[in-house]
């Protein structure tokens, strides 16, 4: 009579390999835990593979619940985590018998309850010491600044809580977020994220560059496209303001794939680009070509060294065209771009142009291609507005900046200096100007509010 305690098979092959087929059945989460049920011994060596699966907490409760039902001996086997970070629970304020008569609690007493959730989260993580891999998820609605300083803490104490992490990914809006707290995780070896932070370019190169054993850094797709441009239907506006810094890191957005996007939108009448790196020739003819196919009647070019004499090298002025905004660095560049317009008016295009603004920096002491004069400024209430900049019109303004000019200089006050202005260059400005004028034309500037 066979005996009922017989060997089962899988027993009979090498541990190593005994091992793999745990670790390829119970790893995926697809796969039932049955076959710890064959018998105690497969149940001893197979069980830490079950808790090697990635776990998932939707808040920080979830998290205390597992632990409170998982032997201590297990939690040691976790080694994939993701947890998303709700905003904290401030009901409790409520419940004080000395903020039911005010309306508002105070600030402290509501960061202390932030306080106290990092403080809790922190003792539970500290459960996992041979946690391998960690992903990270904020809240996706908008963050206050009590919650963003919670992020921010609990981000710096990731070095103290997973000295030997590896993985590290942060999915969702960590914009507010400097990657500082990375040089923390001495051991990281691979880190993905959507590539934006509240760090400077300079500082995140040198964040990755003291992370000795980073071999592997991810930079997941945006989930803004040019897919998402041709699905929205009747889009009228599109503004895109990248300001970065140094000057020489072009746009993530701005592309070939996205301008051809936006020549599907039958009904796009405003187009706003601000960039801190020029776009490549490339990206200047993809524009041409959009402006050419849709019906744009507001329009703002601005980044570094932009002259406006692209005009003249671009058909960048459609027939639909009402109203441009666009930078200039000097008086010589805005005349030469007040050229162009004119051109194409005379040769009867650019028809419907109204009204041009030319956007320049804050006035300071080394802004000497500039004169006030006759050239005034307004500020700006709307970027797609006709009542923005103060119109650069009235003899009478004019006459006297004439005046200031025959004596080859032009007083401008700032810190209570003034400097001489080429005159030539100013006149020219001036008499383009008025010919525009009598086209039935607006010439405007508008300067930047200084820092």
């Amino acid at each position: 009579m066979p005996s009922s305690n017989k060997t089962p098979p899988l027993l009979t092959i090498p541990l190593e390999l005994r091992e793999a087929i745990y670790k390829e059945l119970l790893s995926n989460s697809v796969n039932g835990p049955q076959l710890l049920r064959t018998c105690r011994e497969i149940y001893e060596e197979a069980r830490k593979f079950l808790y090697q699966r990635p776990l998932i907490f939707s808040r920080r409760s979830a998290l205390q619940e597992w632990l409170d039902v998982t032997p201590y001996d297990a939690q040691l086997y976790v080694a994939d985590l993701t947890i998303e970070l709700q905003d904290v629970d401030l009901s409790p304020l409520l419940d004080q018998p000395d903020n039911l008569s005010k309306a508002n609690p105070t600030r402290l007493q509501t960061w202390k309850l932030y306080d106290r959730e990092e403080r809790k989260l922190r003792e539970l993580l500290l459960k996992f010491p041979n946690l391998r891999a960690l992903t990270i998820r904020p809240i996706q609605d908008q963050q206050s600044s009590l919650y963003q300083e919670f992020l921010r803490g609990f981000l710096k104490a990731l070095g103290s809580i997973f000295p030997n992490l590896h993985d590290l990914c942060l999915e969702g809006n960590f914009h507010h977020q400097s990657l500082s707290f990375l040089v923390s995780l001495v051991r990281l070896q691979s880190f993905t994220f959507d590539g934006f932070s509240s760090s400077t370019p300079q500082n995140t190169a040198d964040i990755f560059s003291r992370l000795a054993d980073l071999t592997n850094l991810s930079v997941k797709t945006q989930s803004f496209t040019e897919h998402a441009v041709r699905n929205m239907g009747r889009l009228s506006s599109f503004s895109l303001l990248e300001p970065t810094s140094p000057t020489n890191i072009p746009s993530l957005f701005f592309t070939t794939k996205l301008l051809a996007a936006l020549r599907d939108q039958s009904a796009f009448t405003s187009l706003t680009l601000v960039f801190s790196c020029a776009p490549d020739g490339q990206l200047i003819q993809a524009l041409e070509g959009l402006l050419r196919s849709s019906s744009i009647a507001y329009l703002r070019l601005d980044w570094p060294s932009l002259d406006p004499s692209i005009m003249t090298q671009h058909d960048l002025l459609p027939s639909s065209l009402k109203e441009i905004w666009i930078r200039t660095a000097s008086m010589e560049m805005a005349s030469n771009g007040l050229q162009t317009i004119l051109a194409r008016q005379k040769a009867g295009n650019a028809s419907s142009l109204r009204r041009v603004v030319f956007i320049r920096k804050a006035r300071d002491a080394s802004d000497k291609g500039f004169a006030s004069g006759h050239l005034k400024d307004g500020g700006l209430q709307s970027e797609s507005s006709s009542h923005g900049p103060e119109e650069a019109s009235g003899d009478a303004r004019e006459v006297l900046s004439m005046r200031k000019m025959s004596s080859g200089r032009v007083d401008r006050t700032v810190s209570g200096e003034s400097y001489p202005v080429e005159a030539a260059k100013e006149e020219t400005f001036a008499g383009l100007k008025r010919q525009l004028e009598g086209l039935h034309m607006i010439v405007a500037w508008h300067t930047e509010t200084a820092p």
